[in-house]
């Protein structure tokens, strides 16, 4: 398991608790709230989701692009493969965010506002 089964746990003078239970990796901790803020998305948009917080865990290692994850140019993101096929450890990767829209934009012209 991810999490240490410790009450409350001081970094730099203030206590967090999550639960019963405390994350003393802060990586871990950012990872925890992506996984749910993706997952509160996923439910938004009536997408289909099976990720645990496992496998969120062990795709991002896997990939070892957590630090390079972000909104910014050459940052990393998780996307599914197949957006019909929902939120599945079968169907998604962690790969380059300009290269990704840059495929999922190719052909469809962009509307420029009239002068």
């Amino acid at each position: 398991m991810y999490m240490n089964n410790y009450n409350i746990h001081e970094m730099k003078g203030l206590k967090r608790k999550l639960g019963e239970c405390v994350y003393m990796d802060p990586v871990r901790h950012a990872q925890h709230w992506a996984w749910m803020r993706k997952k509160a998305q996923a439910a938004f948009r009536n997408e289909s989701w099976s990720l645990t917080l496992e496998e969120w865990f062990d795709i991002w290692d896997k990939s070892d692009q957590w630090d390079n994850r972000g909104r910014h140019t050459n940052a990393s993101a998780m996307f599914m493969i197949d957006p019909q096929k929902g939120w599945h450890t079968h169907n998604v990767e962690i790969v380059n965010r300009t290269v990704r829209l840059r495929e999922l934009h190719k052909g469809k012209v962009r509307p420029r506002k009239n002068d």
